[in-house]
């Protein structure tokens, strides 16, 4: 396991839509919505709220969506970047002082491909 997925095998053709850092390639877009931390050691890898991803997929929760796809390495936010999402109207106040999770959109897309992707 790396720092924030799952280490799968190379795929040539994957891999050649999207980059290292979770930016999609060819002008396609996700489907949820992204964003990048500052307080992550790579302040330029592509997140996405757990609950956006599972949305994306046809969850109503995450916890349904976690269990159904356990390879998915689940990050929890720091209070800086639930802060920001906060501010962006992305995380209602009131989970202000709860747990919020998030995931890398490299890993998602890695394991359930177009499903996160408009319009493939």
């Amino acid at each position: 396991m790396g720092e924030d997925e799952l280490i799968l095998p190379d795929n040539e053709k994957g891999d050649a839509k999207i980059d290292a850092e979770g930016h999609l390639q060819g002008g396609r877009e996700f489907k949820m919505y992204t964003y990048t931390s500052e307080s992550r050691p790579n302040p330029n890898r592509v997140y996405a709220l757990t609950i956006d991803v599972a949305r994306a997929c046809g969850y109503t929760d995450s916890l349904a969506f976690l269990r159904r796809v356990p390879q998915i390495v689940k990050l929890s936010c720091h209070p800086s970047e639930r802060d920001m999402l906060i501010e962006k109207g992305r995380v209602t106040g009131n989970l202000k002082h709860r747990m919020v999770t998030m995931v890398a959109v490299r890993n998602i897309y890695k394991l359930l491909g177009a499903k996160v992707v408009k319009g493939e």
